[in-house]
C-alpha cells in the first residue's frame, strides 16, 4: 500500500514540475521568432570584443604556463650544472671568497649590559655650540641628540639590555679606545658623510656615540656621560 502510495506522489510531483515549467516557457517566442530578431550592430561589437579578448587572455595563460615550466627546467639545470661544478676545487675556492667577501663587509657588534635595572644618564660635556634637540626613552633604554647651527649631530644611546648592531665595515676603521677604566670600540669612517662610532659596556650598561665629530671630542664626551 505504501509503495502504491509512494507512486502516486511521484507521479503527481512529476506532473507538477513539467507544468510549472511550461508555465515558465510559454510565454516566450517562437525559435521563427527569436531567428527574426536582428541584433544591433553595438552588441555584435562588445560581444567580439569580448570574443577577443577571452581568446588572448587563454593564450597569456598557456604562454605563462610554458614559461613557468621553462624556467622551472632552467632552475633545474643550472642547480645540476652547478653541483657539478662544484666538484672543482677551483670553483669551491671562487665560492667561498664571495662568500667571505659579502660577510666581511659587515661588523658585527654585540652590547653586553651586566645589569638589568634601567638608568638615567647624564651628559657632563658636550662641544660649544650644540643644544639637545630630543630626548627618546623605552623600557630598555635612552636616546639623546643633540644638534648645532648648522644641522650637525651627535646620537648618545645607552641600552640596559643586550643587544647587536652591525655597521657597513667596506669604510671603517676599528680600534680600541679607553673610556675612564673600561675599553671599547672606536669606528672611524673613512667617508666625510657618516658618522663615527664610540661603543662601550659598563656595569650600568652599555652605551654609544655618533657623530662626524674628531675621535678626541667624542672620547671627552664618553668619559663624561654619567
Amino acid at each position: 500500500m505504501q509503495d502504491k502510495f509512494d507512486g502516486i506522489w511521484d507521479a503527481v510531483l512529476k506532473a507538477a514540475v513539467v507544468e510549472n515549467s511550461y508555465n515558465e516557457i510559454k510565454d516566450y517566442p517562437s525559435r521563427e521568432v527569436i531567428n527574426q530578431i536582428e541584433v544591433p550592430e553595438q552588441y555584435d561589437r562588445k560581444m567580439n570584443r569580448v570574443i577577443r579578448h577571452y581568446r588572448q587572455l587563454t593564450k597569456m595563460r598557456k604562454l605563462a604556463n610554458y614559461a613557468w615550466r621553462a624556467s622551472s627546467l632552467l632552475l633545474v639545470v643550472a642547480g645540476t650544472v652547478f653541483l657539478i661544478l662544484l666538484q672543482f676545487d677551483e670553483v669551491r675556492a671562487s665560492c667561498k671568497n664571495v662568500i667571505v667577501h659579502i660577510y666581511e663587509t659587515f661588523v658585527q657588534y654585540d652590547f653586553q649590559s651586566l645589569n638589568d635595572s634601567r638608568k638615567n644618564f647624564e651628559i657632563g660635556f658636550v662641544p660649544e655650540g650644540y643644544s639637545l634637540e630630543k630626548t627618546e626613552s623605552n623600557k630598555d633604554g635612552m636616546n639623546m641628540i643633540y644638534k648645532d647651527s648648522l644641522g650637525n649631530e651627535i646620537e648618545i644611546g645607552y641600552f640596559s639590555d643586550n643587544r647587536t648592531i652591525y655597521l657597513d665595515n667596506e669604510h671603517y676603521q676599528i680600534s680600541d679606545i679607553q673610556i675612564n677604566s673600561v675599553y671599547g670600540k672606536y669606528f672611524e669612517s673613512e667617508l666625510s658623510n657618516f658618522d663615527h662610532y664610540i661603543a662601550w659596556s659598563t656595569e650600568e650598561g652599555s652605551f654609544y656615540i655618533a657623530s662626524m665629530l674628531d675621535k678626541a671630542t667624542m672620547k671627552k664626551i664618553a668619559e663624561n656621560v654619567k
